[in-house]
Formats: C-alpha cells, structure tokens, sequence
C-alpha cells in the first residue's frame, strides 16, 4: 500500500503546515466576510473563507512527484464556510477547501472533486487538505467538499452512499465557488467532475443533480466517476459474498441508512456479529481506517451474523432485516430515472477488491442501453509484474486529469 501511505503522509504533511499558516493568521486578519447578511436579503451560499495554506511551483511539484504528476503552477488553499441544507431540507452550514492556481488567469477551468471514504473526522479536506492539489496544479480551479458529517458540519452523521446527502451541499459548494471567484476577480469556465470510490458515488449523483435539476444554472464539460457502488445493492451483496471484506464500507452504509433513513429501525443485532456499540464507536468518526481495522474484523463471518449472510446474499431475502436493508439501498441506485447528457467517461481497476468492476460494467451497459449520447470506460488492468491494482492503489485516483486536458486542448475523443 506503498501508494496509499505517499498520499496519506503528503495530506498529513499539508494539514501540519496548514494548520500552523491558521494560526499564525488567527493573530491577525483570519477571515474574510464573504458578504454582509441583511433581513431583507437571502442568505448568502458563501459565508466565509479562511487562507489555509499557499504552496509554490518547486514544492507542489516535489510533494506530487511520488504520483507522477509534474506541478505546473504553485496553487493557495481556502477553506470556505457555506449555507446549504441537510437530507431533511433544514438550514446547516457546510465546509469544504477551494484551491486556486497562481497563474493569474482571467477565466479558470473548474473541477468539484469528490473524495473516497474517510472515517476520522480529522481526514476532512479542510483539516488535511490534500484532494484537489493534483488538479490545481495542472490549472484548475479544484473545489472539494467535506461532505456532510465533517468539517463544520461534524456534529451530523455522514449520510454514507446517499444521494440526497451529496446533491444539494456539491451543488451549493459550486455556487460558493462562483461566488469566492467574483470576489477574487476571476471567471469560472469549463465545469468538469470527478471523484473516486465513495467519490465515485457522490460524482455521479452531482451529475444527476445538475443534469436534472440545475442545468440552467451550471453546464458539464465531462464527468469521470471511478470504481463507485452506482448500484448500491448489487455492490453490498457482492461484498457480503466474499470471505474477506473492508470492515468500513458496508457497515458505515448500514449505519447511515438506519440514521437517515429507517428513522433507527433497522435490527442491527441481527446484522454484526460483534456487539453493536463497537461498531458504532469504531466508525464515530475518532479513528482512521488503519484502527478501524483493527478494531473490527476484516472477514465476513466475524462481523455479519451468519443468518443475515445467508439471507442477505440470497435471490429472495426473507428475514425481515435483510429484507429491509436490500430495499433501503436500491432506493440509492443512481442508474435509474435518468439518462447521463455530458460526456461521462467510468474508470475502474479490474482487480479491484472492494467495489468489483462489474458495478461500473453494469452502470455502462445501462446507460449505453437508455440511450446516453456520450458514455465510455476505462478499465484498468493490473501490472504483469509487482503489485496489483486493487481499490487502494488504482491509478483512477488520478487518470481522468488527463482525459480533462485533452479535452481543454481539444485532442480528445471518446
């Protein structure tokens, strides 16, 4: 996992500088008021930003070298503040970091960058700001949200592989964007997105939104979801299936889905094996993935309860919470009641060991099938020597940054 622990040490490594260009901030001018509220006027998107951390050329490019990619600008990183609403349509204030390249440029690029699973609240992008560093380096405007369950919004639950958690904050988050490059004196110009893994997801239910719902307001150039469960049922039941399985990802949907959408009715007695109180605590948001494995075991029979196994992974679910649950996650399948328009490009590492490729060969198929003008894929195969790509080390992470530039310079083709 050699390509894992780079990443990690750089975001750690930025999260220190950055939190110690906060603080020697905080002595004098911190934050800038995005814009003066009113009762007579709407609540403003953008409510603040805070100057976390200005990167030059020749150490943007030695701190992304590890990852092939050669920095052609230095970049400075805000955190921004922004009003948005919850799964229930209340009024929460949300965070998440825009990083802007120093090249001085009239109309920038964009892309919203959606990032895979974290688990310890302190992994958030505006606490350890690492995604987006690679785009911004190329040129873009980067845009990354917490998501909701972090950052400032760190006292909710995070509303894992929900659609509805992920739509209205992105979308709220580019707006903030627009509204940070007036003040700043530049234009936004090609929108593009990307994200992988739990970031594949929630790229994917932003294109769904702003294709559906806010195409006046914003315009995709390309879409590049990676190795996402686009079929949320087909994915757990796959999981469950295997003898070794990620101790995060179903049991942090399980979670979610009895917080945010079974009102806590969901047995979860009848699902984990260990005590129910552990798995809750393991994924509170105080330890990272390395102790959440620690924690909790990293097979199916240690953590599911036989019975739900069986039943779960069956053609017919019977029991009454297998039933349940297999209902609650094809409610959140992003491939039904809409047809993709922007040219939408999957990638996905065929190895991979925790979302297998055939949830993204499914997505293609059908949306190749409904009709989607512009869908392609590209699947990943594994080096013949040394490593395999599995979901940790998959360069999907950062392979449609290329396809972005041929698009901007005009070579590109599906």
């Amino acid at each position: 996992m050699k390509f894992v622990n780079s990443l990690l040490g750089l975001s750690l490594l930025l999260a220190a500088s950055s939190q110690a260009h906060a603080l020697s901030r905080n002595a004098g001018q911190t934050n800038q008021s995005a814009q003066q509220e009113s009762p007579d006027s709407p609540r403003p998107i953008l409510l603040n930003y805070t100057l976390l951390k200005t990167i030059d050329l020749a150490t943007l490019s030695q701190n992304l070298a590890s990852f092939g990619i050669k920095a052609r600008n230095g970049v400075s990183i805000y955190k921004v503040s922004y009003a948005t609403e919850s799964l229930d349509d209340t009024s929460l204030n949300a965070s998440g970091i825009i990083i802007i390249p120093d090249t001085k440029a009239a109309v920038f690029p964009w892309v919203s960058i959606q990032h895979g699973t974290i688990i310890a609240k302190a992994e958030a992008p505006s606490v350890a700001p690492f995604e987006g560093l690679a785009e911004a380096s190329q040129g873009f405007v980067a845009v990354a949200a917490d998501y909701i369950g972090y950052g400032d919004s760190a006292a909710l639950p995070h509303p894992y592989i929900i659609a509805k958690g992920y739509q209205k904050p992105l979308v709220d988050l580019l707006r903030a964007a627009r509204e940070l490059a007036n003040q700043k004196d530049f234009d936004l110009g090609p929108l593009f997105l990307k994200g992988y893994s739990e970031g594949g997801y929630a790229t994917l239910a932003l294109q769904k939104a702003l294709e559906t719902d806010y195409s006046t307001e914003f315009s995709i150039v390309a879409s590049a979801p990676s190795a996402g469960p686009y079929n949320v049922e087909l994915t757990g039941v796959l999981n469950v299936e295997k003898p070794v399985v990620n101790p995060v990802n179903l049991p942090f949907v399980v979670l979610a889905y009895n917080y945010w959408l079974a009102d806590g009715q969901l047995a979860l007695n009848d699902i984990f094996l260990p005590a129910v109180a552990t798995v809750e605590d393991a994924l509170s948001g105080a330890y990272n993935s390395d102790q959440v494995f620690a924690i909790l075991p990293s097979t199916a029979s240690g953590l599911f309860q036989s019975a739900f196994v069986a039943d779960f992974t069956s053609d017919q679910p019977t029991l009454p919470t297998s039933r349940d649950l297999r209902a609650l996650l094809r409610t959140q399948t992003l491939l039904d009641g809409w047809i993709p328009k922007a040219p939408t490009r999957f990638y996905h590492c065929i190895d991979d060991n925790e979302i297998p490729v055939a949830v993204t060969e499914q997505a293609v198929a059908t949306f190749k099938a409904a009709g989607a003008p512009s869908i392609s894929s590209v699947l990943i195969p594994s080096p013949t020597t040394g490593q395999p790509y599995l979901h940790g080390n998959c360069p999907a992470i950062f392979s449609p940054l290329q396809w972005f530039g041929e698009i901007l310079s005009g070579k590109a083709a599906q």
